[in-house]
């Protein structure tokens, strides 16, 4: 039976999966030394307190907040229900920067885990919630930012569709 489950799937369990992210006390011998001491320097500012263990804490689907609170947002809007509309696109939109600006301080913080991470299919979330965001910016009346983030999306789908399939 294992010969016809593929290659990556064979004796993994998701309980049972080894941590392949390198830990900032980690000695990955295949690095080159002044790769690793920029590492060590970069991720020991990085990884002091609070900072670390956010960035630590995000997920690869954490578009899916995102997603899910512009979608209510459409909702709402296309209900007639305006305010309550906006003060979810308000919540979906910070929720969205605060990603934005913590995904590249996660990607230079532990770059193998953040490649890693973007070639599962919950990476694609990402895209997902830029392109829904888009769309309701674009129902509010605000074409630019509509455009804007759907170009955005547009340019994420075409940088992690081919890891996420090679991923898979």
């Amino acid at each position: 039976m294992t010969g016809t489950r593929p290659a990556w799937r064979r004796n993994r369990s998701f309980s049972s999966m080894p941590n392949n992210r390198v830990e900032p006390g980690n000695d990955d011998r295949r690095v080159a030394p002044a790769v690793r001491a920029r590492r060590s320097r970069l991720s020991s500012r990085l990884t002091a307190g609070v900072p670390g263990r956010t960035l630590d804490s995000i997920p690869p689907a954490a578009g899916a907040e995102v997603m899910g609170t512009a979608i209510v947002s459409i909702a709402l809007s296309l209900d007639g229900q305006e305010t309550l509309s906006r003060v979810i696109l308000a919540i979906a939109a910070v929720i969205w920067v605060s990603l934005a600006m913590l995904l590249p301080l996660r990607a230079a913080r532990d770059p193998a885990g953040f490649r890693a991470d973007a070639r599962t299919p919950a990476a694609l979330t990402a895209v997902v919630a830029t392109a829904v965001l888009g769309t309701r910016l674009t129902l509010l009346g605000w074409a630019w930012a509509g455009i804007a983030t759907l170009v955005i999306a547009v340019v994420l789908w075409a940088a992690l569709v081919r890891p996420v399939l090679a991923g898979c």
